[in-house]
């Protein structure tokens, strides 16, 4: 029968590649680790979901998800190319959210149900506000990468070109990071150290 590996990383990504019969199948951006089970999103839309057995989930889209989180075990978001945002209220239905700007999104982080927070190309921010998606105004025009929080008054979001940019709570600004090297993923373990 039809056999489906699951291998880390790539030679153009941090991408997973699934294998069935030694062709590839589809390239993963983001695996989520749940207490219901595991979910894998990656290119032409595909959202798969299991534990020993993994499912194909519907949601008609084409587009390339590179990003997801979970507010809860049930409620989670998916990002990606071409302003895609995929909504789910039970961990099974996705559903596209309308009005997005058609820019690339790479990744996205919630603080709370109420307080999210998706980046991508074009240095395009978009704030989650319990009811509604908006931009960002006064972002740099850099390609943005990774977004993590760790308190409503403590983001990062990193980018291209050694781009950081901070959240106060207040207003986004542009950090020192001492690199021009393009700065994939962040993430903090205390509100004054972290990775990037």
């Amino acid at each position: 029968g039809n056999t489906i590996r699951i291998l880390s990383g790539s030679n153009d990504s941090n991408s997973i590649i699934i294998f069935e019969n030694s062709r590839i199948l589809n390239h993963l951006h983001s695996v989520i680790l749940r207490s219901n089970g595991r979910y894998a999103f990656g290119d032409k839309g595909v959202i798969l979901n299991g534990n020993a057995v993994w499912t194909a989930l519907q949601n008609n889209i084409d587009e390339n998800l590179k990003a997801a989180f979970f507010n809860t075990d049930k409620d989670g978001y998916a990002v990606g190319d071409k302003g895609t945002i995929l909504h789910t209220a039970d961990g099974t239905n996705w559903s596209a959210v309308p009005g997005i700007p058609k820019v690339n999104l790479k990744a996205v982080f919630f603080v709370a149900a109420t307080n999210g927070y998706a980046v991508g190309d074009n240095g395009t921010i978009l704030h989650w506000d319990g009811t509604n998606w908006s931009v960002v105004p006064g972002i740099p025009n850099v390609n943005l990468n990774a977004v993590f929080f760790n308190a409503a008054d403590n983001g990062y979001a990193v980018g291209d070109n050694g781009t950081i940019l901070h959240w106060d709570g207040t207003t986004w600004s542009t950090e020192i990071s001492n690199t021009n090297s393009n700065l994939n993923a962040v993430v903090f373990n205390a509100a004054d150290n972290g990775y990037a």
